[in-house]
C-alpha cells in the first residue's frame, strides 16, 4: 500500500514538472518556482500532518526508558555488562527523545503546548537544552540567510571577490579558547572569516589565522577578510549543506547572514 502511494505522488511529481517544463518557456523561473513549490505541497500534505498520539507515546516510551536505564546504569557493578549495556542503550533512547526538538520549533506557537512543556520537562530542562533556544534554527531553511560562499562581502568589513577557500561566521567571543579564528578589530554582532582561493602563503598563515593573530600582511587586499561587521551578503552559491541538510540556492540572488536574538541565562 505505501510502494503504490509512494509511486501515485512520484508520477504526480513528474506530471507536474513536466507540465511546469512547457510552461516555463512563457511563466519565467519565479512564477515557475512559486508553483511548483504551491503543487508539491499540495501532494504531500497529508504526509505533513502530525500526531499527537504518535507524539506523545514515542516521547514518553523513549524517554521513560531511558531514564530507567540511567537507574541502571548508576547501580549496576562498575564495568560490567548490564552497565555498558544500560549505557549504550539509553544513549540511544536519549538521542531520540532529544531529536523532538526539531520537531516542536517547526511547530506554530499554539500547537500541542503540553507536549512542549512535557518535553522540556524529561528532556529539555535535565540537558540544559530548552526548546527556546533551538527556535533560530527555522531560519536555515530560508536561503536568504545561511550558505558557503562562492563570492564573499562584509559590506563595512570590506569585500572579497572570487573563489572562497574558507570562510568561517560565528557570534560567539571565544573569550577563554585557544582556538579563535577572528581578528580582534571592527565592531558588530557577527565576526567573520573570509580567505580568498587565490591568497599566498595560506598554509604558513594558518597557525596565525586560527589563533586570531593576524600579521599586517593578512589583510583583505592580499585575500585575507577578518573583521567585525552587522550584515554578511553572499553572492554566486547555486547551493550549501547546514546541519547535514542539501538546500538549493539561487545564483543570482544574494544570501544574508544577520545575527539572531540573543538567548538569556538564569544566572546566580
Amino acid at each position: 500500500m505505501l510502494s503504490r502511494r509512494f509511486f501515485s505522488i512520484a508520477r504526480s511529481i513528474v506530471t507536474a514538472l513536466a507540465t511546469l517544463d512547457e510552461a516555463a518557456l512563457t511563466a519565467g523561473p519565479a512564477a515557475v518556482d512559486g508553483a511548483w513549490h504551491e503543487q508539491a505541497r499540495g501532494l504531500i500534505s497529508d504526509l505533513m500532518r502530525r500526531s499527537p498520539a504518535v507524539y506523545w507515546a514515542d516521547l514518553l516510551l523513549s524517554a521513560g526508558l531511558a531514564w530507567g536505564l540511567t537507574v541502571v546504569y548508576f547501580t549496576a557493578p562498575a564495568w560490567s555488562v548490564q552497565q555498558i549495556a544500560a549505557f549504550l542503550a539509553a544513549s540511544v533512547l536519549f538521542f531520540r527523545a532529544g531529536t523532538f526538538i526539531h520537531e516542536i520549533v517547526h511547530m506554530p506557537s499554539g500547537q500541542m503546548p503540553w507536549f512542549k512543556r512535557a518535553w522540556n520537562l524529561l528532556v529539555g530542562m535535565p540537558f540544559l537544552m530548552p526548546w527556546m533556544l533551538y527556535r533560530n534554527h527555522v531560519e536555515h531553511h530560508n536561503h536568504t540567510h545561511f550558505g558557503a560562499p562562492s563570492d564573499g562581502d562584509a559590506g563595512a568589513c570590506g569585500r572579497q571577490r572570487g573563489a572562497v577557500r574558507l570562510l568561517l561566521i560565528t557570534t560567539l567571543l571565544h573569550r577563554s579558547g585557544l582556538l579563535d579564528p577572528y581578528a580582534a578589530r571592527g565592531a558588530g554582532e557577527l565576526r567573520v572569516t573570509s580567505v580568498a582561493r587565490s591568497a599566498p602563503r595560506f598554509w604558513r598563515s594558518l597557525p596565525r589565522l586560527v589563533t586570531g593573530r593576524y600579521s599586517a600582511f593578512m589583510n583583505v587586499d592580499e585575500g585575507y577578510l577578518s573583521d567585525r561587521c552587522e550584515r554578511l551578503e553572499i553572492t554566486g552559491l547555486a547551493g550549501y549543506t547546514l546541519d547535514g541538510e542539501e538546500f538549493d540556492a539561487d545564483a543570482a540572488r544574494p544570501l544574508v547572514i544577520t545575527a539572531g536574538p540573543r538567548p538569556r541565562f538564569l544566572t546566580p
